[in-house]
């Protein structure tokens, strides 16, 4: 149970949180076991709770054809020479047939904008890059080469979620490195924690700045459609970073959704929304929320 969030708190009842014995223990030994640095005050132990924030109780269900989730920047300036990295949790609740999921799109109009799509005729991931209506992509197949890392035969769905935690929910993570003039070089896209090292295809076109003013989560960012039966936790954008494998190793926490802030991944945190208040809100202040389709329901 959480301390207070005011008045006296005692030694001995941050031992109590803390699960120590030790009344004699010092505030700086404390600080430091519950993570917090000098100088050490007694009030920054209001409403501090040693249960770990990351161990999620609910996750956003997206129901077909309720147009997904969309946020607006308050400050939209990704520009093509920003690095970029994201996290997040889905669970494939689509039926199998010959359907696209967007999972995430940053979009300003049809020719310019900044997506992860599933494509299900080609059974593979597409993280493009589109400006002025030309690509900068890499593609990967789900199956073949990269089944070691995805546990998948066949498509992703419903009925073949491949490698998952134990609440059926996969750990997608990548890094963008704008730097790279190749598209094989810029993108890697994670599964569970292992990279899938194949690709598909790439393409290398020209690069250009455009506003990157809407964020869309399981939608077709051009035309607020295509939404699709999945659920997500977890989500979570880097503006300006490449996480690293190590990085992304952190962030998939041995299976267990996590906040950046409880694996150490805050740095360059842009958007990030976890759902346990009921809504999907961008915990940075970055984003504002213009619509919530679907519902938070407990693991």
């Amino acid at each position: 149970m959480p301390l207070q969030g005011s008045g006296q708190i005692s030694i001995s009842d941050i031992n109590a949180e803390l699960g120590l014995s030790n009344s004699n223990s010092s505030l700086r030994t404390l600080s430091a076991d519950a993570g917090f640095s000098t100088p050490d005050a007694m009030s920054e132990f209001y409403d501090y709770s040693s249960s770990p924030p990351e161990v999620n109780e609910y996750f956003w269900d997206f129901v077909e054809d309720q147009n997904g989730t969309r946020y607006l920047a308050n400050f939209p300036s990704i520009s093509h020479t920003d690095n970029f990295s994201f996290s997040m949790w889905v669970r494939p609740s689509w039926t199998a047939t010959d359907i696209n999921v967007v999972l995430f799109d940053f979009v300003q109009d049809t020719s310019n904008r900044f997506f992860l799509i599933y494509d299900y005729g080609l059974n593979r991931f597409v993280w493009r890059y589109r400006s002025a209506g030309a690509n900068f992509d890499r593609q990967w197949n789900l199956t073949g080469a990269n089944s070691a890392a995805t546990g998948l035969g066949t498509n992703w769905s419903a009925i073949n979620r491949g490698l998952r935690n134990g609440f059926d929910f996969v750990h997608l993570a990548g890094s963008y490195d704008a730097s790279q003039t190749n598209a094989s070089n810029a993108y890697k896209i994670y599964w569970n924690g292992v990279e899938m090292p194949v690709q598909a295809v790439a393409n290398s076109n020209a690069k250009n700045d455009f506003i990157k003013e809407s964020l869309y989560i399981d939608v077709n960012g051009t035309n607020s459609t295509a939404d699709r039966d999945a659920e997500f936790d977890n989500i979570a954008f880097w503006k300006g970073r490449v996480l690293s494998a190590a990085d992304i190793t952190a962030l998939y926490n041995n299976g267990t959704p996590a906040t950046a802030a409880f694996v150490n991944q805050e740095n360059s945190l842009d958007f990030e929304a976890t759902f346990e208040e009921g809504i999907p809100e961008d915990t940075t202040g970055n984003w504002q929320l213009e619509y919530a389709g679907g519902n938070p329901e407990p693991y």
